[in-house]
């Protein structure tokens, strides 16, 4: 019994070529996006443990701010620019605040 071999068409060729290279370049992707997934948990981890450390700092940092501000207004009270400055310093310190007090309710990270 003679057996026949079928060769195989170009067309077949190349359609079995781009069915292995879609399957590498899927599961590449998928790869990929985990590492992106993982990047970006390590960033909003980052993040919240930024905000809860420095947030403060900033915080207090925009205060003190706006109380020199609020001082320098007192001293000239006929400065419309020294008061708008102590305006918006005073401002600038109860958003850092808000946001600061935000952040901190936020239940803390969890390790990993």
């Amino acid at each position: 019994m003679a057996t026949t071999i079928n060769p195989q068409r170009p067309e077949d060729a190349e359609l079995s070529r781009k069915q292995s290279e879609l399957g590498e370049l899927q599961s590449r992707l998928a790869d990929l996006e985990l590492q992106l997934l993982t990047l970006r948990l390590d960033l909003d981890e980052f993040e919240n443990i930024y905000h809860r450390k420095v947030g403060p700092l900033y915080a207090e940092l925009d205060e003190v701010e706006a109380q020199i501000a609020e001082q320098q207004a007192k001293r000239e009270p006929l400065s419309s620019k020294a008061a708008e400055a102590a305006s918006i310093a005073r401002s600038k310190a109860e958003e850092s605040r808000r946001v600061v007090d935000a952040v901190l309710t936020l239940p803390p990270p969890v390790a990993r």
